[in-house]
């Protein structure tokens, strides 16, 4: 199955293909055999030495394939100097002597030049040199299109889970709410060869890409996450023409997508990044060493304005990897890496929570060259470009955990532990009662009565604490419930309140603490329940 994910990895190596297919000597082979450059006049270019073309009389004019008792070949080792060849009749490795290139596409490719040769029946073994293109052909131009699919197709990877752990206080979950991927490469080259010389080689790539990811971040507790899932790999042969003689080649990619899920508490944040643009890569490269490179990466987008639920600090990240290398008769040419991604995080003071979020691509493209030994590359500019950020506050509705001081609200101490389904009774003029919290930020109001104040380690996700049978109107007694996340019973702490009842969402594992206090100086018996959902 292919996609066009593994797109950008063809296409933006599809020139060092090429190019590394024709590599050939820096100048040219003289007649005493030495290499020597352009402008040598011992090079031996002239007419008496220029052979007719368009193959090099060391060439074999048809690959050993193209013999009639030709049955099969093989790539003995992995640095592909041994080669086999089986034939059904005993003419068949006649052809094959020491000094000549042989040339074929069975097993990945080979372009060798025969070193010596081992006849055994109707099989020849063969001991070869790495040989260019530039050395098997002569005055030859070419021109190749190539398509890797013959129809456009996205890949779509909406609804995917990326991470579902447990947490303390509950689950970390990251999910592709939808995300699509479409690439659509056009791939042009052209290249002339003269006599044991490349006289230059043009690679032009031209890549359409768009992008769509809304990823849910969602944690109930501390996180730390990271982790890169594959979706697809990938292999794809492909067969260039350069005169007479066919390369083979062969492109390995992956397709894969990564995640960052980073807080130190719990955390709800919904992020999208659109992207779109065109990646213009490739150039031209002359011989001895100069290259002319074409780089004109284009690409914009937009990212969503965040909207966290949470008062915690927190960092996430999505992003598409596509990596790959390519194969040109057999022998390692370019690779490319790209991460199309989009990363945001958000940050929470005392009197709000500030937020950023963005999306781009980045990336790096290595053509990989190799000249009778000597190696010359090429590593494009570093991909980075940020197509959109966005930055943003929002003012807290009420101060977060940990943000009041405790010595203004004042401190508690538990008389019991509660749990779902109990009911209590109690006194707030009994002994058991005090009078240490006199306020309450989550609502105005004196509150120098004694309290009683119940400990509850969450069960659920949401509970309600209310009064059995209330008379407000004879004792009004009031319901707090405090956060205890920060290991300290406090009235700076407090999370929702209520006059006869009060509905709260927990946290399960974390600690709650559940407070009747009367209002002004009212004091009294009462009872109360914690019912659980």
């Amino acid at each position: 199955m292919t996609s066009h994910a593994s797109h950008i990895v063809r296409s933006s190596l599809f020139t060092s293909a090429l190019l590394f297919a024709a590599c050939s000597p820096q100048g040219v082979i003289g007649p005493d055999g030495q290499l020597r450059g352009a402008d040598d006049p011992a090079a031996g270019t002239g007419d008496d030495d220029h052979p007719a073309g368009p193959l090099n009389p060391d060439t074999l004019a048809a690959s050993p394939e193209e013999h009639p008792c030709f049955e099969s070949a093989q790539v003995l080792t992995e640095d592909r100097r041994e080669l086999a060849f089986h034939y059904s009749c005993e003419a068949g490795p006649e052809e094959l002597e020491p000094g000549k290139i042989v040339w074929g596409l069975v097993d990945g490719g080979y372009l060798r030049r025969i070193e010596s040769v081992d006849v055994q029946g109707t099989s020849a073994y063969l001991t070869t040199e790495f040989a260019s293109l530039a050395e098997a052909v002569t005055d030859v131009e070419f021109g190749e299109d190539v398509v890797f699919d013959e129809e456009r197709r996205v890949i779509d990877f909406s609804g995917r889970v990326l991470d579902d752990v447990e947490v303390e206080g509950g689950r970390s979950t990251v999910t592709v709410n939808t995300g699509s991927l479409d690439m659509d490469p056009q791939i042009n080259a052209r290249g002339s060869f003269g006599f044991l010389r490349l006289k230059s080689v043009t690679s032009r790539n031209r890549i359409p890409v768009s992008v769509d990811m809304e990823t849910h971040f969602h944690s109930d507790g501390p996180t730390d996450r990271a982790q890169v899932v594959e979706i697809e790999s990938f292999s794809k042969p492909f067969t260039l023409k350069v005169g007479p003689v066919r390369v083979r080649g062969r492109l390995d990619s992956k397709v894969s997508i990564g995640f960052v899920h980073n807080s130190d508490g719990p955390v709800d944040v919904t992020s999208r990044f659109t992207g779109n643009g065109v990646i213009e890569m490739g150039g031209t490269y002359y011989m001895p060493s100069t290259w002319n490179p074409h780089w004109n990466p284009n690409f914009t987008g937009t990212v969503t304005e965040l909207q966290p639920d949470g008062d915690s600090t927190w960092n996430g990240r999505v992003y598409l990897i596509t990596e790959g290398q390519v194969y040109v008769d057999g022998e390692p040419g370019g690779d490319s890496r790209f991460e199309i991604g989009n990363t945001a995080s958000s940050d929470s003071d005392c009197e709000a929570v500030t937020w950023n979020n963005s999306g781009g691509i980045t990336g790096q493209t290595t053509m990989r060259l190799r000249v009778l030994g000597r190696n010359v590359n090429h590593d494009f500019p570093a991909l980075d470009i940020e197509a959109d950020s966005k930055t943003g506050t929002i003012e807290h509705d009420a101060p977060p955990v940990g943000c009041l001081d405790d010595d203004e609200y004042g401190v508690c101490e538990p008389v019991a532990s509660i749990s779902c389904g109990d009911a209590i009774s109690g006194d707030t003029s009994g002994i058991e009662a005090v009078p240490a919290m006199d306020a309450y930020p989550c609502n105005v109001g004196n509150y120098d009565s004694a309290e009683l104040v119940y400990e509850w380690v969450a069960t659920s996700a949401t509970a309600e604490f209310s009064l059995v049978d209330a008379t407000p109107t004879e004792l009004n007694h009031d319901l707090f419930v405090l956060d205890g996340g920060e290991g300290q019973c406090s009235a700076a702490q407090c999370v929702a309140h209520g006059f006869n009842s009060v509905e709260f969402d927990a946290v399960p594992g974390r600690t709650y603490y559940l407070v009747v206090d009367g209002f002004y100086e009212e004091t009294g018996p009462f009872q109360a329940r914690l019912d659980c959902n």
